[in-house]
């Protein structure tokens, strides 16, 4: 399993407990790199990405806690992450998931991935019960539209890495079929 993480000049002690866990990383920067490096990188961006910027990395993620519809509609290969961490309340006829049928198609349309990140499960950015019901409501329109889903830490520091089996536990809480897990853990390891 290839997990995304984001380190502090740590990136040492990251391999050492990815090679325990048994996980490929692919390490996750804000800053443009000034030269390639010999692991997967991944540039994370909250506003709309120049192409210098992303030259020099393996993978684009998207921050889209304020406006996923925009980012949905990019015709570049992006992961979109944190579209249930949007601010609007929930009404009782309809889940602000970030996530609805046109955009959920759009992102079919324009080979978008929809990452669930896990380290806001312990980061309590939302109560637990509305980011639980929002990233049900995303997996559903996902799995309804066929748009790719994976799991991410984005951990800060190893002692936040996460078992696989821990996060095939977690996604079958969203009654994933063991097939889906399978293709949702598995997702990036044909490409790295």
């Amino acid at each position: 399993m290839l997990d995304f993480v984001q380190p502090k000049q740590n990136e040492s002690q990251f391999l050492e407990t990815a090679k325990e866990l048994g996980l490929k990383l692919c390490f996750v920067y804000d800053a443009p790199l000034l030269e390639p490096k010999s692991f997967p990188t991944a540039h994370i961006v909250s506003s709309v990405p120049k192409k210098k910027d992303i030259s020099t990395f393996d993978f684009l993620i998207i921050d889209c806690s304020r406006q996923t519809r925009v980012f949905a509609e990019l015709k570049q290969q992006a992961i979109l992450i944190n579209c249930e961490l949007n601010q609007t309340r929930d009404n009782l006829a309809k889940i602000n998931s970030g996530i609805d049928d046109v955009i959920a198609s759009l992102m079919k349309k324009n080979n978008k991935i929809y990452a669930i990140n896990l380290s806001n499960l312990f980061n309590q950015t939302l109560p637990l019960y509305v980011l639980l019901k929002r990233i049900s409501q995303n997996i559903k329109l996902c799995r309804k539209y066929e748009v790719p889903f994976v799991p991410m830490t984005l951990s800060k520091e190893p002692i936040e890495l996460k078992n696989p089996s821990d996060i095939r536990s977690f996604l079958s809480l969203f009654k994933v079929s063991p097939h889906e897990i399978k293709q949702a853990i598995s997702f990036f390891d044909c490409i790295v």
